[in-house]
């Protein structure tokens, strides 16, 4: 492997601190300005994937993404989904989403990886952990947007819940983590949705529903 002066630079500069408060404001305004200094010959981007690979024990700041990494790295480029599962690995991901202009979605980076890494687990994670958001959140947006009506409610909604519940499912036991009663949960609480969208005479109102089926929110 190649060697180039901005990485032995960077080894250098990010050296671990000492503790002394007065050295480590030292050390940050020279990654700062190494951050900005212009070098003769930049590394591939396949490269520096590579070198941060070889060096496992070293932790990597924003500003190494931000110089080495952002700026090369395209979403739809052949080599992408190295480097991107090397940012979720290392964290790094959601700024380098934010950093784009316009964002890219979490949901097309890790299409980007998964295409080519089916198990990779950070990905399978961020997945997870972006699922389980979207469907907690659900607890309250179902019932309140039938209840107040602010969008319509329909079975297209409910379909896409349950479906998107069972892939949860799926990715949960992928990643063999144990919330059978989240899931169990939110299946009920789609049931009665579906079930009072099928016949909503039968009740006096979704709040009646979630009543009847002893469903407390």
């Amino acid at each position: 492997m190649n060697s180039y002066p901005i990485w032995e630079d960077y080894l250098a500069l990010s050296a671990h601190p000492d503790g002394d408060a007065a050295r480590e404001g030292e050390r940050r305004a020279a990654l700062l300005a190494w951050a900005e200094r212009p070098y003769a010959v930049l590394p591939p981007l396949k490269e520096t994937v590579r070198w941060v690979r070889a060096h496992p024990d070293r932790s990597f700041s924003p500003l190494f993404w931000q110089r080495m990494v952002f700026p090369f790295l395209e979403p739809d480029a052949g080599d992408a989904a190295d480097a991107l599962l090397l940012l979720f690995e290392q964290g790094a991901e959601e700024e380098y989403r934010e950093a784009r202009c316009p964002a890219v979605p979490c949901r097309r980076l890790e299409e980007i990886v998964l295409s080519q890494y089916p198990g990779a687990v950070p990905v399978l994670r961020s997945r997870y952990m972006r699922w389980t958001r979207r469907l907690a959140l659900s607890v309250r947006a179902v019932p309140h947007a039938v209840l107040y009506k602010e969008q319509p409610a329909n079975r297209r909604q409910t379909a896409a819940l349950s479906a998107q519940l069972y892939s949860y499912q799926l990715l949960s036991e992928q990643l063999q983590i144990d919330n059978r009663e989240f899931i169990a949960c939110l299946r009920i609480l789609y049931a009665a949705w579906a079930a009072y969208l099928d016949d909503p005479g039968r009740f006096s109102g979704f709040a009646d529903c979630l009543r009847r089926r002893r469903i407390s929110l």
